[in-house]
């Protein structure tokens, strides 16, 4: 990878790592958000939810950083065909 390339990409994991660490926050604490209210039903599909959302937006970030890695990776195989 270009060194061009690589510091693009680092320049920009700061973002994708904080995004990584919402998600897993988000999951972790999904019992404790859950715990507010009182009835059952509620707190079970509160739990799940925030649970559901927390993994999502973990996965979605790193996939997005696997990506971005990729498209760096191919950028510098392009300007080595060009020349």
């Amino acid at each position: 990878m270009s060194k061009v390339a690589m510091k693009k990409f680092l320049n920009d994991m700061t973002g994708r790592v904080v995004i990584v660490f919402v998600g897993i926050a988000i999951r972790v604490n999904a019992s404790v958000m859950s715990s507010f209210t009182n009835d059952y039903k509620i707190e079970n599909m509160i739990e799940t939810n925030m649970e559901l959302i927390g993994l999502i937006i973990s996965t979605m970030a790193f996939l997005n950083i696997f990506v971005h890695y990729a498209l760096a990776h191919m950028e510098e195989e392009e300007e080595e065909l060009k020349i």
